[in-house]
């Protein structure tokens, strides 16, 4: 319904609006004016004058009677018979109400002015229709909630909400009496004074305080937007028309169907973007729908929440996505999303598509950047409370503008950039170009900082700001130093003017990019100030605005922007925003939300043809293609990053882009030696930088994984470590890159078999991020999934089980059912089953992952192998051999086209078939693949490392199976030696000794030899297996069938 129904306008209201009661001389009366009817019977006539024609009488009844609301009927029945019967006219009442005259309706109600006898006084009365096609017992239930409902706002007592007097019901229908506030609604207000933007967010602080009342209350009001806040003429804003309003918790109501909404109910028309329609225009019989029905769609379009659109849940969030929208309205006179049809409306509020904001309209970062806050299509995203908000909102205000308080970093500008900018004209005395870096940076500026990264105690916030402050100082001694010889230069004429605004220009962005990160960190500390070490790195260095050939160098191949100059700066401000946006979303593990933006910003960037800004976007998109599992897609972002910004090689950008190109190639592509060409490229790039700790740890541990892809794990352990170190000295301790670092570690010391180290890391990386992300978090899952391998490494199947499925329900609540991420940990719970010997049960986890790559990873990647190896092993135990031939072959072809010719990965596939044709009673095929096995295995492993001893094994035994016994005995002798200095120096299981023991008395014996040396091998023989059945003997139950066959090879000699 049309909410202003509940107030008189002031004067100069516009005459006939539906809704709308025109002030008088007498302030009270209630008249026509165009065709719509306020007063009750107003057509009928009255005794005194003086119509005698029944006729006319009936025809203006029956017209009068169909064209009326309840009361209206009923009043016409008593002006009749009145008329009729020569007797006063019985007034109307509402309870104790006496009716004066109807001021507006709406689809859920109609609202009368009245007078209440008792106290005196002017009230609205708000009466709710019924329904005709309703049961009584329905009636009665919700006669039941709604009552409860006005009870609960008759209880709300707030200088912001419209006072509710009392509530009861009349003839079968709701009746709520309450104040009738003199004023105009915000609609009005906003086209009527056009108010700046201070005098705008004023106004919204008091309704968002009626609104954060209700929401402290336990009531949402579900229709918040213009028309329904009220600025009385004494100046009071308060929010009226809580005809929608509903308790938060479901629970309270009969009917549990209330939140279970439906799109059935259009409340207005939709325009064009830059139109603006009012929320009382309507087509059709919209006024005639029923938006109070259980299970309706409630609320006014324009400004409803995505989640009344795709019927999720409904709270005090969803008004604060309404109160956002109706502000962002006020400020740029346009709504943040405008469509031509309901579903296109819908679907850009849902998806987040914004229009553009229009031209001219000079609203302060900080408050755009609160604005989308509130309107993040996410709840989790808005602020956690309205209160939250106004409070966001109030220390904007309170601030003396935060542009200037972030360009406060640049506060002595009329010392430096003023020179810099040709104002030394301006000053008067002493030396011009004798700036200090104290007066770049402003203290209070300083401290403020200080305060809002302190602030947000984060872990690592002390150490943060350490590293910031002396960033920043740093920063401002360069900057302070460029502008002066650019001072000197200019006052000496040793440039041309060209050369010299490259210089200026160069200087002003610095100088922007101070500003916007101390913006960033004012408005949203805690938002920022994970990434802050980071951004600090990435600002423009000041000393590149002295080199005049670089500067002509970017500026002919920037060449003339897309974007007019007098637009550029605004749209460069909202992609920094945007860009921003995607970082936050990147963070916070909401990939999906941070891919679509990023997707738009890159878009964006593109157009405006800034090469700083373009390199950003896609660096950022890139990263989020790989982490919601597009490898081909980051590859190709990545790529045109590092092109981008291939000219600023002094740039961590460039550097970091390099990182996750080599962490891409590495983890998604398997593309090994191209990524160990980019790493060379981007080391010689970091003995340039500035920060070289920050950009470097980057490169190292990116370097790291692409020697454990390449199963030099040596290599990356030594990559892996040094990178802990170099973050651990740039972010200190506890930041989450460190974490990152420990994660990295502990699956490569698992990987190892150092598994006390491993658990260290492992364990200290979770609580890292645990701190600073919360539960809820992909990362947090990703070290529980490396935890649980751990523990099943080491037999602790309960505590792997716990890690596993705690890992899974994070992902798939943040990440999805689909997400590459999910396939590793259902990968290992196959793993944990399969430990556990349950083989049905891991070949169905193994399956489920496999379905989950072949979805999102190409046809040659590793981790398919890595799968399928293990659906062969068991597809084996269950001895389904065929088909687990079948999975080994395909892994190995994987890894044959993606691996290099010796990676580890190959050595294995290489056993598991040559086990598995052993088990097909095929020895000489099987013998064919330990052959190649080992070969890999001396060409990457150390002489003495118990892997070759094991590929020297496995090979000896299948020769014996394939009837050659002389080669056999080859092999096993090197095992044998490999296997006793292993297990003497603990580096092997005495299981293994004890194998080869035994296969090598049979390949002495089988072997033969001249009659000299044939006695002394039989006697080696039995000494060998002797051994072996001693070792044996210590677990009879364990190892009964290799007791078995020593037991029966010795009785048949």
């Amino acid at each position: 319904m049309s909410s202003s129904a509940l107030h008189t306008p002031a004067r100069g209201t516009e005459p006939g609006s539906l809704g709308h009661e025109r002030a008088t001389s007498t302030g009270a009366s209630a008249h026509e004016t165009n065709g719509t009817r306020t007063g009750l019977a107003s057509n009928l006539g009255d005794p005194a004058t003086g119509g005698d024609d029944d006729a006319a009488i009936r025809a203006a009844f029956e017209e009068e009677l169909r064209t009326s609301d309840e009361l209206q009927a009923d009043d016409l029945r008593r002006s009749l018979k009145a008329r009729l019967f020569g007797k006063p006219r019985d007034p109307t009442r509402v309870g104790r109400y006496i009716i004066d005259a109807r001021i507006g309706q709406g689809g859920m109600s109609v609202v009368y002015r009245a007078r209440d006898p008792e106290l005196n006084r002017v009230v609205a009365i708000k009466l709710l229709r019924g329904r005709e096609t309703e049961s009584a017992r329905t009636t009665s239930r919700r006669h039941r909630r709604l009552l409860r409902e006005a009870e609960a706002l008759a209880r709300l007592s707030h200088p912001n909400v419209v006072t509710v007097y009392d509530v009861g019901v009349h003839e079968d229908q709701v009746f709520i009496a309450m104040d009738l506030v003199r004023g105009t609604d915000l609609k009005r207000w906003r086209l009527d004074q056009k108010p700046g933007w201070r005098e705008a967010v004023r106004v919204f602080i008091e309704a968002g305080k009626g609104l954060a009342a209700a929401h402290d209350a336990d009531l949402v009001h579900r229709d918040f937007k213009p028309a329904n806040v009220l600025i009385g003429d004494d100046g009071r804003v308060q929010v009226i028309d809580f005809g929608l309003v509903k308790r938060s918790d479901s629970s309270a109501s009969d009917d549990h169907t209330l939140t279970r909404e439906r799109r059935d109910t259009p409340t207005e028309v939709f325009t064009a973007p830059g139109e603006l329609a009012g929320e009382g225009t309507v087509t059709g019989s919209a006024f005639t729908d029923d938006l109070t029905r259980a299970g309706a769609m409630l609320g006014t379009f324009a400004y409803m929440a995505p989640e009344q659109f795709t019927h999720a849940q409904v709270d005090a969030l969803t008004d604060q996505f309404s109160f956002f929208v109706a502000l962002y309205e006020v400020l740029y006179g346009q709504r943040p999303f405008a469509a031509r049809s309901r579903e296109e409306l819908a679907y850009r509020v849902v998806e987040g598509v914004m229009v553009p904001p229009p031209k001219g309209r000079a609203i302060p970062r900080w408050l755009r950047k609160i604005c989308l806050r509130g309107l993040s299509t996410d709840p989790r995203r808005r602020y956690p409370t309205m209160r939250a908000a106004l409070d966001a909102l109030e220390r904007g205000l309170a601030r003396r503008g935060r542009r200037a308080l972030a360009l406060a970093f640049t506060g002595a500008l009329a010392a430096t950039a003023l020179l810099a900018f040709g104002g030394g004209k301006l000053l008067r005395g002493g030396d011009p170009c004798a700036a200090s870096q104290h007066e770049y940076l402003d203290a209070a500026a300083v401290d403020e900082l200080r305060g809002a990264v302190l602030g947000t105690e984060l872990p690592y916030a002390e150490r943060t700001w350490s590293q910031l402050e002396r960033s920043l100082e740093t920063l401002a001694d360069e900057r302070t130093r460029a502008a002066q010889i650019t001072c000197v230069d200019r006052s000496q004429r040793r440039l041309d003017e060209h050369a010299l605004q490259l210089r200026e220009r160069c200087l002003a962005d610095v100088d922007r990019e101070v500003a916007a990160l101390a913006g960033d960190l004012l408005d949203t500390p805690k938002t920022v100030t994970p990434d802050a070490i980071d951004r600090v790195a990435e600002l423009p260095d000041p000393t590149r605005c002295l080199d005049d050939a670089v500067l002509a160098r970017a500026q002919e191949a920037l060449g003339t922007p897309r974007v007019r100059d007098a637009r550029r700066d605004e749209l460069t401000q909202l992609l920094r925003e945007q860009l921003d946006a995607v970082a936050r979303s990147e963070r916070d593990g909401d990939y999906n939300h941070g891919l679509a933006l990023a997707r738009a910003a890159t878009d964006a960037a593109d157009n405006l043809g800034d090469t700083t800004l373009r390199a950003r976007a896609w660096h950022l998109r890139g990263s989020l293609e790989l982490l919601t599992g597009d490898a081909a897609a980051a590859r190709s972002s990545h790529d045109k990053s590092a092109r981008l910004s291939e000219r600023f090689k002094k740039h961590p950008l460039w550097v970091r882009t390099i990182a996750d190109r080599i962490a891409s190639m590495a983890l998604a592509e398997a593309r090994l030696d191209d990524g160990a060409w980019w790493a060379l490229e981007a080391q010689r790039a970091i003995d340039h930088l500035a920060h070289s700790g920050v950009a470097e740890g980057d490169l190292l541990a990116s370097i790291g994984t692409l020697h454990e892809s390449r199963g030099e794990y040596d290599k990356a352990l030594d990559f892996q470590q040094r990178a802990l170190q170099l973050r651990a000295r740039s972010y200190g301790d506890e930041h989450p890159k460190v974490a990152e670092s420990l994660s990295d570690l502990g699956a490569l010391l698992t990987r190892l078999e150092r598994y006390d180290e491993a658990l260290a890391s492992l364990q200290r990386a979770l609580e890292i991020r645990r701190a600073a992300f919360g539960e809820q978090h992909p990362r947090v899952a990703a070290s529980l999934n490396n935890l649980g391998a751990l523990y099943i490494s080491t037999g602790e199947l309960e505590a792997a089980e716990r890690a596993h499925q705690q890992a899974l329900e994070i992902k798939r609540q943040t990440l999805g059912e689909h997400h590459p991420s999910v396939a590793v940990t259902r990968h290992n719970l196959g793993w944990l089953a399969h430990k556990r010997e349950r083989y049905e049960d891991a070949l169905t986890q193994y399956q489920a992952a496999l379905e989950i790559l072949e979805r999102v990873v190409p046809d040659d990647h590793p981790d398919l192998a890595l799968t399928l190896n293990a659906m062969g092993v068991a597809l084996k135990r269950l001895g389904r051999l065929d088909e687990a031939l079948v999975a080994y072959r395909r892994a190995l072809e994987i890894r044959a086209r993606a691996l290099p010719e010796h990676h580890p990965q190959l050595a294995t596939s290489h056993n598991n078939l040559g086990k598995l044709q052993l088990a097909r009673g095929r020895p000489r095929d099987a013998a064919d693949h330990f052959a190649r096995a080992l070969e890999i295995r001396e060409r990457t492993l150390d002489a003495e490392d118990p892997g070759v001893a094991k590929a020297l094994r496995l090979l000896g035994q299948a020769r014996l199976e394939s009837s050659d016994p002389a080669g056999a005995r080859v092999v096993l002798e090197r095992a044998l030696a490999l296997d006793e200095k292993n297990t003497r120096d603990g580096h092997e299981s005495a299981e293994h000794l004890a194998e080869t023991r035994f296969a090598l008395a049979r390949a002495l014996v089988e072997s033969g030899g001249d009659n000299g040396a044939r006695g002394s091998d039989e006697l080696r023989a039995a000494q060998l297996a002797q051994a072996a059945r001693e070792f044996y003997a210590r677990d009879p139950e364990g190892f009964s069938r290799e007791l078995s066959a020593v037991d029966a090879w010795t009785l048949q000699r």
